[in-house]
């Protein structure tokens, strides 16, 4: 165990110096150092809640899986306990509220109960004796760390470099510990999301007692990219039951997939469900012995994980719940026992989704705002605005152009592992692409291998089915009811991935060496391809006399938080007691600094009421937000094209009209693409008579 722990440690640290450096001599020695520093003050933290889910789970997971499994044991109680104690958090931090005594209340005795039960669980750690192939885990373990260790709006700009985060992923936990409370905002529609991870991200920023945005940036994608370890771990035991060297090269090709580093990487919700997803697919694959435990254990994951993301719910719930009631009633189980877990399965999921339905309809009027809005009601919005959402989220596409975003977004994209391609070119409204398009794919073919020998070996046959249901009912769901985006199908690599190994166990029962060797170069590959999409997604920079710009190496990203650097915006150059309204921006909410106000582009603009009066018998512009305490105004005029020319905006609110009636304002900067206005003072007529 020592060993493999050891090497997997070495192979982990050569990773990530390549990733950092690009290459083995060093950019900057410097960054490697940042990258140790945040790994070790943000990174302990994160294992500490990883071991409150240990002693959290440890006790409730007993009695449900057999004492042979040995280490299993300690990741389904970790993964158990952690949906449990993110549970815990999310309801008290609706109902009683954020507070860092409370939060060491919920979290401190579980430590405590975590040390204890790995005290008694060494003699089994020490017992397990993983084979080289757990080395390959060390190959997309160390690019992912690395690109964890950059701050949000540093790489991937296939996400607009971290976009949803600077908006809302992190910018929400930074309101709701503000205000104290996990609740819904009016001005940003995504705080109506259950947001279960969200709400997690403010753990350690609460137990550490510090609200500085390091603390939230780097401990959230720290604590999402564990998510990604884990649900790596889980896809492994999940194929490895059939051989453990397949187990391992599955979990580690799952963690070398380009999307999986993209989003592991970010303080994103992703990873979470594939580990809740991937422990309930387990159970529902392998029942136990009493119908009740596992029908509360399968549907208390799947509704964690649909809380987590709500498409969750149909893309891993549905069909990992009818898998488990197929796989009961294959078993030759009693009409009562199928009974009792099929509705166990339904009541523990419902049960997780409650709190949510309650805090959306209490809010809103609609238990699932802002979704079936012309339903069961609209809450705050108007029409309008449930146009605009309904119109960016809904499916539109034809029966043809689902099969050629299939391929697009799917079978040939980077994001899923595809080598090769070719250059795209640069899209003003279509940012989310990686560089090269239309590659070989490297992780399909073997998924559909996987599926022949699943159901040729009789063994592997029901399982083969049941993945095969899976993947087919993910994609109707995808192209049904999405707008089509790649990242949306990450769910479907958990079915693939099973899929896949079958291949591999296949190959093990034949050759044990050869699955190892096929396996490395497998993962390898896919290695590569998530390496070389790391170097070209980050921010670009031209230094002085260069004639281009290029992508910046992670050395010299890495730290650019401490330094300031993404800080360095207009806005944070006002002095103290200054209020900025935001037109059209919210690329950067997280690193501002000082009173703002701002809404997502989905929500109600509150300049256009503001411009509909000016315009009309009320007073100018400039009055209207002197009545409102503003004091600052900014407009971003790029952001606000796009906005006209994707998803709408407010038809008031133009470039045109904006500087119209901003004429003769004060400039405070001028960045070419936004301008920052100081809003006029009052004009006081002397001429006037005193009364």
């Amino acid at each position: 165990m020592m060993r493999a722990a050891v090497g997997l440690a070495a192979v982990t640290a050569l990773s990530s110096w390549l990733a950092v450096h690009q290459g083995v001599l060093p950019l900057d020695v410097w960054a490697s150092v940042d990258q140790v520093r945040v790994l070790v003050v943000y990174g302990l933290p994160v294992a500490v809640l990883w071991l409150a889910a240990y002693g959290f789970g440890a006790e409730m997971v007993r009695g449900l899986y057999p004492s042979r499994e040995g280490p299993a044991d300690g990741l389904n109680a970790s993964v158990a306990g952690m949906g449990l104690l993110l549970v815990g958090h999310w309801v008290n931090s609706m109902l009683i509220g954020l507070a860092g005594w409370i939060v060491w209340l919920l979290v401190g005795p579980l430590v405590l109960a975590g040390v204890w039960h790995l005290w008694r669980a060494r003699g089994v750690l020490r017992a397990y004796r993983p084979g080289l192939s757990v080395l390959l885990l060390g190959l997309p373990l160390g690019v992912l760390l690395a690109a964890a260790c950059a701050p949000a709006g540093t790489l991937w700009r296939v996400e607009a470099y971290g976009y949803d985060v600077l908006s809302y992923h992190l910018q929400l936990p930074r309101e709701w510990m503000a205000t104290a409370y996990v609740q819904g905002f009016e001005h940003n529609v995504y705080s109506f999301f259950p947001s279960l991870v969200e709400s997690g991200y403010t753990l350690i920023p609460m137990l550490a007692g510090r609200d500085d945005v390091a603390t939230l940036v780097y401990s959230g994608q720290l604590l999402h990219a564990s998510f990604a370890l884990v649900a790596a771990l889980c896809v492994a035991r999940l194929v490895g039951r059939g051989g453990a060297d397949a187990g391992w090269v599955a979990g580690a090709a799952f963690l070398a997939v380009p999307w999986v580093l993209v989003t592991g990487s970010l303080a994103y919700n992703e990873m979470a469900v594939v580990a809740f997803g991937a422990l309930a697919l387990d159970r529902a694959l392998r029942p136990g012995r009493e119908a009740l435990v596992d029908g509360l254990m399968v549907g208390g994951l799947l509704g964690v994980a649909t809380v987590c993301k709500l498409t969750a719910g149909p893309m891993v719930g549905v069909p990992v719940a009818v898998i488990g009631v197929v796989r009961w009633w294959r078993l030759g189980r009693s009409a009562e026992d199928l009974k009792t877990f099929g509705l166990c399965v339904v009541v523990a999921g419902g049960l997780v989704l409650v709190p949510y339905f309650w805090r959306n309809a209490s809010a809103t009027g609609n238990p699932v705002f802002p979704f079936a809005a012309e339903v069961l009601g609209s809450g705050h919005w108007g029409e309008a605005e449930v146009e605009r959402w309904d119109r960016a989220h809904m499916a539109s596409a034809s029966e043809g152009s689902v099969v050629a975003a299939l391929d697009r977004q799917l079978l040939r994209n980077t994001g899923f592992g595809a080598a090769g391609g070719w250059p795209v070119p640069v899209e003003t409204q279509n940012i989310a692409r990686f560089d090269r398009e239309g590659g070989f794919p490297l992780v399909w073919p073997l998924v559909l291998l996987g599926l022949v020998v699943g159901l040729v070996r009789r063994e592997d046959r029901l399982v083969a089915g049941s993945m095969a249901g899976m993947v087919l009912w993910q994609l109707l769901f995808w192209g049904v009811t999405t707008h089509h985006q790649s990242r949306f199908l990450i769910p479907l690599l958990l079915p693939g991935m099973v899929l896949a190994g079958l291949v591999l166990r296949w190959v093990s029962t034949m050759s044990a060496r050869a699955v190892v060797v096929a396996g490395a170069v497998w993962v390898m590959s896919l290695w590569l391809v998530g390496m070389t999409a790391l170097w070209e997604q980050s921010v670009p920079v031209r230094p002085e006399g260069a004639r281009e710009a290029f992508p910046a190496p992670l050395a010299w990203v890495l730290g650019s938080l401490e330094r300031g650097a993404l800080a360095d915006h207009p806005i944070n150059a006002l002095p103290e007691g200054c209020r900025v309204y935001l037109v059209a921006d919210a690329s950067r909410l997280l690193y501002l600094e000082g009173a703002f106000v701002y809404e997502s582009a989905f929500d109600r603009s509150s300049m256009g009421d503001w411009v509909r009066i000016a315009r009309g018998d009320g007073p100018a512009l400039d009055q209207v937000l002197r009545n409102v305490e503003v004091t600052h105004l900014w407009v971003h005029w790029g952001e606000l094209a796009r906005l006209h020319g994707t998803y709408g905006y407010d038809p008031d609110v133009t470039e045109s009209e904006l500087r119209a009636m901003t004429s003769g304002w004060p400039v405070v900067a001028d960045v070419g693409a936004a301008t920052l206005y100081r809003v006029p003072e009052a004009v006081v007529d002397e001429t006037q008579e005193m009364p």
